[in-house]
């Protein structure tokens, strides 16, 4: 640990301490004074007053309310509606880049003092300039909008985040489409995927509010094409579609036929078919009546069976409407006994097995089970990530040589597809999803530590080189949160030859793509493994070059400082790592001696590690990733069996 760090402000699970220096004039050296009167070693280099910086931005906020050397004025809205504030020049140019280019390249408002917003509400510009002064805002749903385009403009990250974080964090079914429509619009594409995500998850209750009255018909189409929406049955979407249309009848009456031919008709009570036919959105579209009709016939033929009168020319969409995702946590491949593996182990309701609860294809229940088949390629050290459904598993190593194969698997075919190689052969390196796109990063080719960057295009199945890390970096841990990508320690360093054991951290913003060099870790950590809860990233055990380690600590995205965690109960390196119900499990690796199958999990909110029940094998370098797996529950039949 730096001197630097040794001596600022110590934190731990929001728990300060301050340190207080003081020269002595006797011995002419500083001293660590804690109130009592022990002699305190000798302590050379720089020393740091952590409350140095909130004092002067205690001051300066204190200044600006009395208008004192204040040299700018910021203006919004229209007369007579005007509203003024003074400011600091300095103030604004330090904290944002946009007021910077503008007092430092000659714009006119430099010169006249002057500047002036046309579309920013004023208690959103009042916000903006607090959160200048003071580091934080006040925020609700009624300014959140204009603070995140406001954020946009004035190129203030922090800004940013706090308020995608705001957003994610007030997902509910009233608002989780608004929000979904808005991240889509501004790109936001991590914050429209989990908003999404959200409505799926709970659509019986999103058709209920108002909302979706206004949803257009294009996002419609969107979520109806996801085969797993959280409703109980075809019956309930249709009353629902119903509900939609009839809110602007002349619009979308023309709509209709397409949106229900969604649906499985036939999967629907005879009586709410016989009812719907007569429904202002339906009634008069007698195509749309004819398919209805037919599969009212096809169901009350079957009910009294009755096969000569079926209509086997209707089409029949096999889409099972499920409303409880289960997480999965796969742990695949890694090495064990000196062999590389391929093989694959799921944890679901609290036990490790080799199989899940499969869909048998006739679009009922997850009533059969099958065994998660073999990865094609053995492997250990490879870079993984997932989302939804699917687990990317990217490089590694085998038989000493690293790879450049990729695989994914898709939980709802049970089945593992070779995908298009990295470009070059990687292990050590690490991946995560970052505004829905995979991202592929560092580790060691088969020459030397590598910083590239690489993004996979899944329309085109290929790779793209990104902007590389400022320090190459191999066994690194990756983390991605609010389009944001976080890169951890590794080992290696500026230079080809470097093979050092790092604490440096960087964060590629992908609005400026660039990377930003952060606040470094409290020790050094390689063959490591991180998480993302809430607005918070972990760095979990590894190795720091001298002993393994049981440590971890986690970086606050919002205040950009670490802080120590509890330690975990053993050491644990080269293990794998997955987030599930807001708990952090660590699976597998190795404690410096044995070989692990371990697992303990992590409650952020106690502070706690706890055990969790062991795989049946023990892996290193293994690959973990959560996914979810759609299942129906017993209690939500179709509504007409």
């Amino acid at each position: 640990m730096s001197t630097n760090n040794r001596w600022s402000r110590a934190q731990k699970m929001g728990d300060c301490k301050t340190c207080l220096c003081r020269i002595s004039p006797q011995k002419n050296r500083p001293e660590i004074s804690d109130g009592s009167d022990e002699e305190t070693p000798n302590i050379n280099g720089e020393l740091c007053d952590s409350q140095m910086s909130y004092s002067l931005l205690r001051t300066l906020k204190s200044m600006r309310d009395d208008e004192s050397l204040c040299d700018v004025t910021i203006c919004v809205g229209e007369t007579p509606t005007l509203e003024k504030y003074a400011a600091h020049k300095i103030v604004l140019a330090a904290a944002s880049p946009y007021f910077r280019k503008m007092f430092s390249c000659g714009f006119r408002e430099a010169k006249n003092g002057h500047v002036k917003f046309h579309d920013m509400q004023p208690q959103v510009l009042a916000a903006v300039l607090n959160f200048i002064y003071t580091g934080k805002i006040q925020m609700d749903e009624t300014i959140v909008d204009g603070l995140l385009d406001a954020a946009d403009l004035l190129q203030l990250p922090s800004l940013r985040n706090l308020c995608l974080w705001w957003l994610t964090n007030n997902l509910s079914a009233s608002t989780c489409l608004g929000i979904y429509v808005m991240a889509l619009l501004r790109s936001h594409l991590d914050l429209a995927e989990t908003a999404k995500l959200y409505a799926v998850d709970h659509f019986r209750d999103v058709m209920q509010g108002e909302e979706f009255l206004h949803i257009s018909v294009e996002y419609l189409i969107g979520f109806l094409d996801v085969p797993f929406l959280a409703c109980d049955n075809d019956g309930q979407l249709l009353n629902g579609l119903l509900e939609w249309a009839n809110h602007d009848l002349a619009e979308r009456k023309t709509f209709m036929r397409e949106l229900i031919g969604k649906l499985n008709l036939e999967e629907i009570a005879p009586q709410v078919l016989i009812e719907v036919i007569h429904n202002p959105a339906i009634a008069g579209n007698l195509d749309l009546e004819k398919e209805i009709r037919d599969s009212l016939t096809n169901v009350l033929s079957r009910k009294f069976d009755d096969t000569s009168e079926l209509d086997e020319t209707l089409p029949r969409h096999h889409v099972a409407r499920y409303y409880n995702q289960q997480n999965v946590i796969l742990a695949v491949g890694g090495e064990s006994q000196g062999q590389s593996l391929s093989n694959v182990e799921c944890f679901m309701m609290g036990i490790w097995k080799c199989s899940i609860p499969f869909e048998n294809g006739t679009g009922k229940d997850f009533s059969d089970v099958a065994v998660i088949p073999t990865m094609k390629q053995c492997r250990f050290y490879g870079a993984v990530a997932s989302q939804n459904y699917k687990m990317y598993v990217v490089g590694g190593q085998d038989c000493g040589f690293p790879l450049n194969i990729v695989e994914r698997y898709d939980i709802l075919q049970n089945r593992w597809e070779t995908l298009s190689p990295l470009p070059v052969s990687l292990h050590g390196c690490a991946a995560a999803f970052v505004n829905s796109r995979l991202f592929v990063i560092g580790g060691r080719s088969s020459k030397q530590n590598e910083n590239l960057v690489w993004v996979y295009d899944e329309k085109e199945d290929c790779w793209q080189e990104s902007i590389p890390m400022k320090q190459r970096r191999a066994h690194l841990a990756v983390a991605g949160f609010n389009g944001e990508l976080f890169a951890m320690g590794g080992m290696g360093g500026k230079h080809e030859t470097d093979d050092d054991f790092l604490n440096t951290v960087e964060k590629l913003d992908l609005l400026t793509n660039t990377w930003t060099t952060l606040a470094p870790m409290h020790e050094d950590r390689a063959f490591h493994n991180s998480a993302v809860v809430d607005c918070f990233v972990y760095s979990i055990g590894g190795c720091d070059g001298k002993i393994w380690l049981r440590t971890a600590e986690r970086y606050d995205t919002m205040c950009g400082q670490w802080s120590k965690i509890s330690n975990m109960s053993i050491p644990r390196s080269s293990f794998g790592v997955a987030t599930s119900n807001g708990r952090i499990y660590c699976v597998g690796g190795f404690d410096g001696v044995h070989f692990l199958k371990t697992v303990e999990k992590y409650n952020p909110r106690t502070d706690r590690w706890h055990v969790s029940c062991s795989m049946q094998i023990e892996r290193h370098g293994l690959h973990v990733a959560r996914i979810s797996l759609p299942l129906k529950t017993s209690n939500s039949p179709n509504e007409y069996s």
